[in-house]
Order: C-alpha cells, then sequence, then structure tokens
C-alpha cells in the first residue's frame, strides 16, 4: 500500500475520533505510529532528504492515555532534537475533521523553566518574534516557492496541543483529502522544507539546549503487601510477555491522587516520543540482595480504561490512583540509583525518600546515559531458559522449534487449555527481543478469505460518501512488506491463531508456494496485482500458527499444505499444572490437583481419543480455591465435555467433580 494510501486512511478516519479507545481510532493510530513512520523513513533514505539517514528521526503519535485529537508524525535530526518538545522539526499534521493535513516546519510551543519541572506555553510574543525570525532566515528559500507554501495553518480543532502548533507554524504545505499528494510529491515537499530545517538548525546553534530533562518513576512494592505474597514484577512481566506490555497500578489507601498539571505533563512527554522509564524497586529486601528492574513508560493515566494494556489477574479493588503501560523490563543493578535525583528538589535517593511503600517517586537522570540503560548480560542459554520458564517447555523442544521456524511455518497444535496461543506469542516475543511492533496477529475463522489475509478489493467511501473500490493489501503483505524493509533485517513474526478454522487452500492462495520458497528470485504474481507487480515472502518473515485438534485434526488439512508446516503438539500436561503450583506465589488450597487432572484425560483419552481431552490451563489460578475450582468445572469443564459428546450427552453424567477431586467437594 502507498504511502498516499495511508495519509487517505487516516484522513476517513479523523471524524469518527473519540478520546477513549475505538476500534476507528486504534486503527489510526496504528497507520500513525506504525505504517506512516516506517514507509516514511524508507522514502526519505531513498530521497535526497538533506538530513543523513543515521540521523533521521522519524516517529508519529495519536495518543498518550487518551487519544489525541490531533495525530501527527515528527521528522528531525537526533543531533538536535527528539521529540516534540524543544527544538525545531517538520511535521504532518491532521486536521480534526479530516479535511486535510499539513506539512509544516515546526518549534516546540512550550519550555520549562530551570526552576520549575511543569512545562508552560510559550507566550504568543515570544512564538511571534521566532516565527518573524526564522521568515526572514527563510526568506529567500520561501520566494522561490512563491505559491506553493501557507503561512498559516488551522487544524479545525479547540485542541490546546492542536493550537499551539497553529502558533509556532512557520512555513509548510497543504494537502486537501481531495488532492492529496502522492508519495513522490510529498517526498520532493519534505525535501524543499528540510533544506529550511537544516538552514533553521545552523542559524539556532543551540540545537537542544532548551531541552527539558525528562520525568521518570520510581515504583516501590512489597510481597508482604499483597495478600497472596506475589511477585509484582513477575507478575506484570507475564503479561506484557503475552501482551505486549502491562498496566501497572499505584496503589494507595488515602485519597492520594497525581496533580493534573503533571499527569498532563507526563502524558505530553511520552506523547512526544521521550524515552520515559520506571525504576521497579522491591521493598524490604537485604542491600547484598537488591531486586531493581526498568521497564519502558509507553502511556500514562488516572484510569485503568484508558491504556491499551491490560492488568495482571491478581489486582482487586479500586485503590490506584496512578497507572502506567509498562514495557521491555530488564533487571538493572542497584547502582543506576546513583544517576538519579528527586526531579522537584533536585535531592539524592537514599533510604529516608524510597522508604514509603505506596508512594511513586518522579526523578529525573542527572549522570549516566539519557538512553534506556542495557539489561544485564544474558547468553542465549539464559534467553532459552526464560522462555522455558514462561511456556513450560523443555529447553530441547524450543531449540528445536525455533530452528523449524527459521525455514518452515510452525503449528502449536493441541486440545482446548493446552497454552497454545500463549506459548505463540511468548515464542513471537523472544524471536522479536520483545518488539511488538514486529510482531501481528490473525484469527482465521470461516470467513476469512484471501482478499482479507493476502490482498484484494475493498470497498472504501470518500468524504463525500461515495463508494470506491481499491486494492487493500491484508496482513500477510503488510507484514512481509515491513520485514522486507527492516534496514537490519530483524526476524519478523506473523501469529496465525486458529489456522484450521479456515478453508487453507483458498485462503493462502499463492502462499502454499512463497511459503516453501523464499526471496524474490521466487517471486510471483499475485491474484490482483498489476501485470508488471510480483510478490515474494522476506526470509526474515516468520509465521507461528496455533490449531486445535478437538475441533479439526491436522490429518483433515491438504497435504500439499501440510507438508509445509511444522507441527509440534502441545498435551495436557500434569507436571506442567505440578511446576506451576510449586512456583512461589501460586496456590491451590485442595489436595490432588494434578492426580484428578491425569485421571480425567486417562478416562477421556479412552472414551474418545487423546485429541479430546482437557488442557492444564484451565486450572492455573495464582490461587484456586474449592470456589473457583467449581466455577471451572460448571462453566468450562461441563460445556467442554457436552461438545466431546454431542452425539452420547448421557455420558457427561460419568464425569463428576467430586469423584475426581473430592478433597475440591464444598460439602
Amino acid at each position: 500500500m502507498a504511502l498516499k494510501d495511508d495519509l487517505a486512511q487516516v484522513l476517513q478516519l479523523q471524524p469518527q475520533y473519540k478520546s477513549n479507545h475505538s476500534p476507528e481510532t486504534t486503527a489510526r493510530n496504528g497507520i500513525i505510529t506504525r505504517d506512516i513512520p516506517t514507509k516514511l523513513m524508507r522514502l526519505l533514505r531513498t530521497a535526497s532528504f538533506p538530513v543523513p539517514d543515521q540521523h533521521l528521526h522519524v516517529y508519529g503519535s495519536g495518543a498518550a492515555g487518551l487519544n489525541a485529537k490531533i495525530p501527527w508524525v515528527f521528522i528531525g535530526d537526533s543531533r538536535r532534537t527528539m521529540s516534540a518538545q524543544s527544538g525545531w522539526y517538520l511535521v504532518l499534521l491532521f486536521q480534526q475533521d479530516g479535511r486535510g493535513f499539513y506539512a509544516s516546519l515546526n518549534k516546540n510551543s512550550t519550555t520549562s523553566p530551570p526552576d520549575q519541572w511543569d512545562a508552560v506555553p510559550i507566550t504568543e510574543e515570544s512564538a511571534d518574534r521566532t516565527r518573524r525570525r526564522a521568515r526572514k532566515l527563510l526568506e529567500d528559500d520561501m520566494a522561490a516557492c512563491a505559491g506553493d507554501l501557507v503561512d498559516k495553518i488551522n487544524l479545525a480543532t479547540n485542541s490546546s496541543i492542536g493550537r499551539a502548533y497553529e502558533t509556532t507554524h512557520v512555513t509548510g504545505f497543504s494537502y486537501g483529502v481531495n488532492d492529496l499528494p502522492d508519495d513522490d510529491r510529498l517526498v520532493d515537499d519534505l525535501c524543499t522544507l528540510g533544506e529550511m530545517l537544516v538552514k533553521v538548525y545552523e542559524w539556532d546553534e543551540g540545537g537542544m539546549t532548551n531541552n527539558v530533562e525528562p520525568m521518570h518513576l520510581l515504583l516501590k512494592w512489597s510481597r508482604a503487601g499483597n495478600l497472596h505474597h506475589i511477585d509484582e514484577v513477575e507478575a506484570h512481566r507475564s503479561v506484557a510477555t503475552a501482551e505486549g506490555s502491562a498496566t501497572w497500578g499505584c496503589y494507595t489507601e488515602s485519597d492520594k491522587s497525581i496533580s493534573g498539571v503533571r499527569l498532563e505533563a507526563l502524558q505530553k512527554q511520552i506523547e512526544s516520543g521521550v524515552p520515559t522509564v520506571a525504576l521497579l524497586r522491591e521493598s524490604g529486601r537485604p542491600k547484598s540482595d537488591p531486586n531493581l528492574w526498568q521497564a519502558s513508560v509507553l502511556g500514562v493515566s488516572d484510569t485503568a480504561d484508558a491504556l491499551d494494556s491490560l492488568l495482571p489477574p491478581h489486582y482487586e479493588g479500586d485503590s490506584h490512583f496512578l497507572f502506567l503501560e509498562l514495557a521491555n523490563f530488564v533487571r538493572v543493578e542497584e547502582s543506576i540509583l546513583s544517576d538519579f535525583v528527586l526531579h522537584a528538589s533536585g535531592s539524592p535517593l537514599d533510604e529516608g525518600s524510597m522508604g514509603n511503600q505506596t508512594s511513586p517517586l518522579y526523578i529525573k537522570r542527572v549522570a549516566g546515559s539519557p538512553v534506556v540503560p542495557t539489561p544485564l548480560p544474558q547468553s542465549d542459554a539464559e534467553d532459552l531458559s526464560e522462555l522455558s520458564r514462561l511456556t513450560l517447555i523443555e529447553e530441547k523442544v524450543l531449540s528445536e522449534l525455533l530452528t523449524e521456524l527459521e525455514e518452515r511455518l510452525v503449528v502449536l497444535a493441541g486440545p482446548p487449555g493446552t497454552g497454545k496461543t500463549w506459548t505463540a506469542r511468548h515464542i513471537a516475543n523472544h524471536v522479536t527481543s520483545g518488539d511488538k511492533d514486529r510482531v501481528n496477529l490473525v484469527q482465521f475463522h470461516p470467513a476469512m478469505s484471501y482478499e482479507s489475509f493476502v490482498q484484494g478489493l475493498q470497498p472504501v467511501s470518500d468524504s463525500h460518501g461515495q463508494i470506491n473500490f481499491k486494492v487493500v493489501d491484508g496482513v500477510a503483505v503488510t507484514s512481509a512488506d515491513a520485514a522486507r524493509d527492516d534496514p537490519d533485517k530483524r526476524p519478523h513474526v506473523l501469529l496465525i491463531d486458529e489456522i484450521n478454522r479456515a478453508n487453507l487452500p483458498k485462503v493462502l492462495g499463492e502462499l502454499i508456494y512463497l511459503l516453501e520458497y523464499r526471496g524474490e528470485e521466487y517471486a510471483m504474481k499475485l491474484q490482483y496485482q498489476r501485470s508488471v507487480e510480483t510478490f515474494a515472502l522476506p526470509e526474515n518473515l516468520r509465521f507461528i500458527a496455533t490449531m486445535n485438534t478437538a475441533d479439526r485434526s491436522i490429518r483433515s488439512v491438504d497435504a500439499a499444505i501440510r507438508r509445509r508446516f511444522s507441527v509440534f503438539e502441545l498435551s495436557p500436561n500434569p507436571e506442567v499444572l505440578q511446576r506451576y503450583y510449586d512456583t512461589a506465589g501460586n496456590h491451590c488450597e485442595f489436595e490432588g490437583l494434578v492426580a484428578g487432572f491425569a485421571t480425567l484425560n486417562a478416562q477421556l483419552e479412552a472414551d474418545i481419543d487423546r485429541h479430546h481431552t482437557v488442557g492444564h490451563t484451565f486450572f492455573m489460578r495464582s490461587v484456586l480455591t474449592r470456589e473457583r475450582m467449581q466455577t471451572i468445572w460448571l462453566r468450562q469443564i461441563v460445556p467442554l465435555l457436552d461438545e466431546y459428546f454431542f452425539d452420547a450427552s448421557e455420558r457427561v453424567a460419568e464425569y463428576r467433580l467430586n469423584d475426581l477431586w473430592p478433597d475440591a467437594n464444598l460439602g
């Protein structure tokens, strides 16, 4: 898909803006943060853009906590500025009503005096003075483009951030929804603005001298602070590994809250792309054995629902006043604390300030690297050991699986509740080193088509409500394009959940051939491509699929397709269940869980077959009470047995919870 098509989609979605999450705004943010920056970076690197490739910095933002009314894409020189909060840069700004967008030469619209943290707007007088000086400097350049440039922009918004961009706009190009630029025209315009940007950089030798020292957080926790002595970091890491990120809630027993000014400043900092971290320190540890972790902060809000991430399942109640979306957990040395001081006072971190368990500390870095520090080194064996711990699969099997994944589509097959999707997401996270932007997930279903998965004609409405048909790439093609365009050729992963639910020959089409023959030398024309176009699967795109064998066995898959698969069976495993409850923080309050689980599946295998059994994940809870066990049996296991014995429903009565787990009886 061309960059022009991405721009058109953003404008089409803009009028459907909602501050909270909606499918339309989520789709918009994905295009802004992933698709446009990736394609724009590639196009600018192949053009005569005046910023050197190694210093070209492009990123987009559509949300920080709540969704932004005005999404934007930043373009700048990393030696001068890394965010829209400081210095000069180019920025694509999309009107709130979706009628068009601007390519603007702009400057930060807020400033932070050295004697206070809170960012304050630049006065109109200061902004006007800076704007007039810049236009005077660029007078000849702007005259050469007379008639094409605009000296004012109207983002059709009441957003304070949008109005600030209007105030600090120097010059740029305007594009209407019915006159969107093709890729060549947009790149030419950006190169023109890029020449002006470099001239401004040379004039404003201050570079990043007005950059704000970012605010970070120190979050403290204690095992004694929760009912079941749960390791908070491990609980959040597990969610983040499976989902890409996790929500951390800051607990309080009082009416404590974060000030609106500080919360907004943090959100703006994150939205502007400033790397923000949280240090996670376990309280009550001996000095000889500290437990300190660091995580990237992707979002912050005073309500959990405003974030894209999930809370770990052990969270209870509503006694939390601040929520952070965290990712990229790494363990760090305790000595890193000496690189930080309290943000407001500049006081060093000591046992006094770090002793209060529930209050987060707002800190700033005064020493060390300004970027996220490198985690403690791990060997490949240690990485594999961690993956084994998370998936409860033997390292030998994981090593074989990862080798097969480099050349073939790996299928994780098994009955319900064996952790297929969980395992697939952990493996994808391992392969991509935790970079969720390199992982795509699609679920197959009976209505899945070639047009949805690979490429096809889809109806698209324009701003006048008229329907036109255009060729739209499916997730297979967009994933392949992202992998092919990766300058470092890092591995990308496409996860296919429930692969056997779709008509695979119909959905895969040419991919049946291309899955086996990778690279441009085997490229072929797709059904909806023009005659001069071809498509190939890059070698750095990995495919992982899951298959529910109780629904449909691998034996029923077309033989030509099946030989492209490497199948790894995940079976119900009593040892996995035992290891789970041997782990600190997990507890089953009744006896005989594992033995009853083994008996249940032995009986099912004898009555039906090994594909119609019950997986161990049904019974894996941080705290499994008798009441919870009763609910799992009645609401999850019995309906599954009804499905297994659909033509002999009387057999379900032969399976009784009290027979399998007598100690789980409520009496």
